[in-house]
């Protein structure tokens, strides 16, 4: 039982090392080539991949011993309700809207014309 728990562990931390090299490489493909199905990759590695860095927030520093048994376990809760409403937002951009990454375009596109805008009217 011990040795199936340790392999569990190191596939875990596997994944967990594998999931951000793919987020890097994956991020720019989705804009090169925006399409609903990078925009699915990206939307899904990044929610695992930011999920488990709070998860590990949370299990290092709410702790049993110092915050009772209690508080642990919201928060754990309160991390899996937040990781599943962020992806079914992202799901809900992707599929009834213009997609992640042309959104995150078009946000910047409008960032840059307002900041241009500001400048000419300050002269």
């Amino acid at each position: 039982m011990t040795l199936l728990i340790k392999e569990l562990y190191q596939l875990c931390k596997y994944l967990e090392d594998r999931s951000f090299s793919f987020v890097e490489d994956l991020i720019p493909a989705a804009f090169l080539v925006p399409s609903q199905t990078l925009d699915d990759l990206m939307a899904v590695s990044l929610v695992i991949h930011s999920h488990w860095g709070i998860e590990a927030t949370i299990t290092d520093y709410v702790r049993p011993a110092i915050v009772g048994n209690v508080l642990p376990k919201v928060s754990h809760a309160s991390l899996l309700l937040l990781s599943m409403a962020t992806l079914g937002g992202l799901f809900y951009l992707i599929y009834n809207d213009i997609g992640i990454a042309k959104s995150v375009k078009l946000l910047n596109l409008f960032m840059k014309n307002k900041s241009l805008n500001e400048e000419s009217a300050t002269k």
